[in-house]
């Protein structure tokens, strides 16, 4: 007979928000050399990297509320 082991996921919010903040720093410089459609460009990225991160939070706050 196996033993089952039970395994919990890690939730990772780390990696979404060193993507927001590398995307910042682009939009910020995109902003200063004038290029704004790359700016806007990336902030759409930036947007999507958001829901990651906050999708990732509320899956660590449940898990916390057990």
């Amino acid at each position: 007979m196996t033993e089952r082991i039970e395994v919990e996921e890690i939730v990772d919010y780390a990696m979404p928000l060193m993507r927001i903040d590398k995307l910042a720093k682009q939009i910020h410089d995109d902003c200063l050399d004038g290029n704004l459609a790359r700016a806007e460009e990336m902030a759409v990225h930036l947007i999507a990297e958001g829901r990651i991160l906050r999708n990732s939070l509320v899956i660590m706050q449940s898990r916390n509320a057990r």
